[in-house]
């Protein structure tokens, strides 16, 4: 709300808000979390929101104040995370966003604007990273977002499936969406569905799967180190009952 400076008191609007996919009793954890060296003045560090558009709470419970104080120089990151319960089905969505700072006794320059670093989602004991509307299986959080990969994975090796007998043929292949783990192993794949797009053959959506547990992939890259990505392939077939080669 203005220009930091050191051993100065600093005042930050925080503003919350949730996607109308949250019902109106979704409840969201708002953490903000202050750097060694920046001293907290006033304002709530915890909060507790209703965070759907479709709430009746006044939006002045989403927006407050937080004052802070930077007493020490140095590189510095004023944190916020967001932990939404969806409830049982959809899991628990979480974001964290940072204000990188620079401290210097005669100045404390703004580094980047506050910013998102990820996008994750906890269902059933099991985290994702929200990657382009696909839900991408990580081992632990991660401090990046799908738009910070660099090459995303490629297909290495494939096969053309055949033909269940008696299935349609798909014109074009079948599309899947394959999530590629970081070591090339495949995760899971799933059918690619347009909204207006053709009805595949059950049939051939199974073959078009156990023909792509046969390909092989290299992962993703991020920051220079591999990562899981997904990656939308289309299957290709024979002639039905043609052995796959």
């Amino acid at each position: 709300m203005g220009a930091p400076r050191y051993l100065t008191e600093t005042s930050i609007l925080v503003m919350v808000w949730g996607a109308p996919q949250y019902d109106s009793l979704a409840v969201g954890d708002v953490q903000v979390e202050l750097p060694p060296g920046f001293a907290l003045v006033s304002g709530d560090t915890l909060r507790h929101v209703l965070i759907s558009p479709y709430s009746r709470r006044p939006m002045s419970d989403l927006r407050w104040v937080v004052t802070i104080r930077p007493e020490q120089t140095g590189h510095k990151e004023v944190k916020l995370k967001l932990r939404i319960d969806g409830g049982p089905k959809q899991g628990v969505d979480e974001t964290e966003f940072v204000m990188p700072m620079e401290v210097r006794t005669d100045s404390v320059r703004v580094v980047q604007p506050p910013h998102s670093i990820r996008l994750e989602r906890v269902r059933e004991g099991k985290r994702y990273r929200l990657a382009d509307g696909y839900l991408v299986p990580i081992d632990t959080t991660e401090a990046f977002l799908e738009s910070d990969i660099a090459v995303k994975p490629r297909v290495l090796s494939s096969t053309v499936a055949p033909r269940p007998p008696g299935s349609a043929f798909p014109a074009g292949g079948v599309p899947l969406v394959a999530l590629v783990a970081k070591d090339g192993r495949l995760l899971g794949a799933e059918l690619l569905e347009a909204p207006e797009g053709p009805t595949y053959d059950p049939r051939i959506i199974e073959a078009a799967r156990s023909s792509i547990e046969r390909w092989r992939f290299a992962p993703a890259q991020a920051r220079g180190q591999p990562v899981p990505d997904y990656l939308v392939v289309r299957v290709q077939f024979g002639p039905a009952g043609s052995p796959e080669k």
